[in-house]
């Protein structure tokens, strides 16, 4: 049957259009794929298979309770990240000798029985949405601000050199306030002691009794912090560890109280029990301290040793202002994926990369192979949903960090802050929130304080994840 030219050129449009429809479904097809697809692979750390590469960094919270048990807010703050899609989630630096060795006033314990049953509850929720979750286990050495308030004595490898802080230079009164039970109940401050073996043998034994708890309370696995300042970490660092003794001098010996809490950890657990390993590449302002060399030695060592990852963090000395933004909160945006690449040239177990890594970022190194997994922090704080957002190829929705650091601030002076939609941070708590007053300046761009201060544009605050609520407490976030 033939057409005429009218009835031709309506065929050719229609069929125009239908071509036009099909390219537009294709392309909004290709648009939902996922474009991650290494950081969404599935990953192993040890014995313990993971749905993807994208790891929950420890930060600490202040939501236990004082008395060192798990919480109902902390508990959906974690059920909250774990159906938001992360693969693993570490838990906040929590005590292995608690009350001993805890950074914030309401740190989680581990060191007894009875902190078993809300440990266990924890776990099981987090589990239910298929994510898995080890324990971070710690002791904070000099940097326990509640055995300082306590009065407690507070264990380190040598005697510790005085530093003049310029912190209270940029602090106002009521800041300062805030620090008063830094001087302890005597007004003297802390007062330090340095181990002896066999304190350094009963401190091993803590931690190896914590791992057998939170083996038994259902976690994945555990990181053992020997970063950020802590009693591991003074150890390994040639500043703070002078001591003339088989802890002391050499890399290896200085190392030897990390790799023998490794030992006693894989002794106390099981052979298929995943050790994960925090470690400093550097440690910022601080003469004669950590460097990449000495991180990358010690992870040679904690790989012979049996530990089967290693997350690679930074530290900075806190008695400058300034230092905080350069680790272990980098404002820099990927600062250490070199100390990262670096360390996962030298070892063959897993390293995890953490600070200010943006999801592409992520995805491009650990296609080029130089790390395995990915930390984010502040990520999952702006935005929970985020991991499960980029495997619905809806990256747009994410709600993104802006690196205020509203979040941080509270550990410096005991308040709570949380994000303007508060289920993101954990369950809806009563209580009275306000708005807090439009902050007159923020960070953009350049490494610690250099670069720009200038008002925020986005104020403002958005309900996309930009913190702005503020709950009246004693609590903060802590990032470790």
């Amino acid at each position: 049957m033939s057409m005429n030219l009218a009835q031709w050129v309506l065929c050719q449009r229609i069929q125009g259009t239908n071509i036009e429809r099909q390219h537009r479904r294709h392309q909004a097809h290709l648009m939902s794929r996922p474009s991650h697809l290494r950081l969404l692979a599935p990953g192993r750390i040890g014995g313990l298979a993971l749905r993807n590469r994208i790891v929950m960094a420890a930060m600490g919270t202040n939501f236990a309770a004082a008395d060192g048990h798990c919480t109902e807010r902390l508990i959906a703050y974690y059920e909250a990240r774990a159906r938001g899609g992360a693969g693993l989630l570490v838990l906040e630096t929590s005590a292995a000798l608690w009350p001993n060795g805890a950074s914030m006033p309401n740190t989680l314990g581990f060191s007894d029985d009875r902190f078993i049953p809300g440990l266990s509850e924890l776990t099981r929720r987090v589990h239910r949405h298929g994510a898995r979750i080890v324990a971070q286990l710690n002791h904070s050495g000099k940097m326990s601000q509640e055995d300082t308030a306590a009065g407690r004595p507070i264990p380190v490898p040598s005697a510790v050199r005085p530093i003049r802080s310029e912190m209270v230079k940029v602090l106002t009164p009521g800041e300062i306030g805030s620090f008063i039970k830094a001087a302890g109940p005597d007004g003297a401050g802390p007062h330090y002691y340095e181990m002896t073996t066999r304190q350094i043998a009963d401190t091993v034994q803590g931690f190896a009794s914590a791992a057998n708890r939170a083996q038994r309370a259902g976690f994945d696995g555990i990181e053992l912090h020997a970063g950020h300042g802590y009693l591991l970490a003074n150890f390994l660092s040639p500043y703070t560890n002078r001591r003339t003794d088989e802890y002391g001098g050499s890399s290896e010996n200085r190392a030897r109280f990390l790799l023998e809490t490794i030992t006693a950890v894989r002794a106390a657990t099981s052979d298929n029990f995943p050790i994960l390993v925090r470690l400093d590449a550097h440690e910022y302002r601080i003469e004669g301290g950590i460097r990449l060399a000495d991180c990358v030695a010690t992870s040679r060592l904690c790989e012979r040793a049996g530990a089967d990852a290693i997350d690679v963090s930074a530290y900075g000395n806190v008695a400058h202002a300034i230092a905080f933004t350069e680790a272990p909160l980098v404002h820099e945006p990927g600062g250490f994926i070199p100390f990262a690449t670096a360390v996962k040239q030298a070892v063959a177990i897993p390293v995890v990369a953490v600070g200010r890594i943006e999801p592409d970022i992520g995805e491009r190194h650990i296609a080029a192979g130089h790390f395995d997994f990915l930390g984010l922090g502040r990520k999952l704080l702006a935005d929970p949903e985020l991991p499960n957002k980029l495997a619905a190829g809806q990256q747009k929705a994410i709600a993104p960090c802006i690196y205020c650091y509203i979040c941080v601030k509270p550990d410096f002076h005991q308040q709570t802050y949380l994000l303007r939609r508060q289920s993101r941070h954990g369950a809806r708590i009563p209580g009275r929130y306000h708005r807090p007053q439009q902050p007159a300046w923020t960070h953009a761009g350049g490494r610690g304080a250099r670069g720009v201060w200038r008002q925020p544009a986005c104020w403002p605050p958005r309900a996309t994840g930009s913190p702005c609520g503020k709950k009246t407490g004693t609590s903060g976030v802590q990032h470790g």
